[in-house]
């Protein structure tokens, strides 16, 4: 719910998009769009989370936890592991001095536009990061975590996966 939240908050910006004249106006057709769309998911997600909070809520504690609760945390956990492997850690990258050339995993320096160099490439981390996601999901549903340490992971992968998303599309609202 609290994430549903958040990015309402944060894609308000690009959907009341508040720049004037000619060029604002051709900005704003795009973030508009892209804000409403965003507006849109987080409201969506925000009223999903009130309902599994309202549900939690009266629901009998069961002391050991019912499937679904832990299968929702492994779906939470692994979805944050995509979002971190797979859109926060850039693929390719340059040393300090080069700037990464469009559309090519080309280094050029920023001195001389004549030295080029290849690209490193970040697939096996970012792919590592992803796997690692599923397979802590996975470990919390199976419980081989005490609940607390597996409700933490799935606190802190959320919010972190949150954080970087709407912050690579929308922005964030500070």
């Amino acid at each position: 719910m609290l994430a549903g939240l958040f990015t309402v908050w944060s894609a308000w910006a690009e959907l009341t998009c508040p720049y004037g004249g000619p060029a604002g106006r051709e900005w704003c057709r795009t973030t508009v769009g892209v804000g409403g769309v965003f507006v849109m998911a987080g409201m969506g997600t925000a009223v999903l989370g009130a309902v599994v909070l309202w549900g939690g809520v009266w629901r009998p504690s069961d002391p050991n936890g019912g499937d679904g609760w832990r299968w929702g945390e492994a779906v939470l956990i692994a979805l944050a592991g995509l979002v971190l492997g797979l859109q926060v850690i850039d693929s390719p990258v340059c040393p300090d001095g080069y700037r990464l050339a469009t559309g090519f995993d080309l280094c050029i320096s920023g001195s001389d536009a004549a030295v080029r160099i290849e690209a490193t490439s970040r697939l096996a981390l970012q792919l590592g990061t992803a796997a690692a996601g599923v397979v802590l999901g996975v470990l919390v549903a199976w419980r081989r975590f005490p609940w607390p340490v597996g409700v933490a992971i799935t606190i802190v992968a959320t919010a972190l996966g949150t954080i970087w998303f709407v912050g690579d599309t929308v922005g964030l609202p500070w």
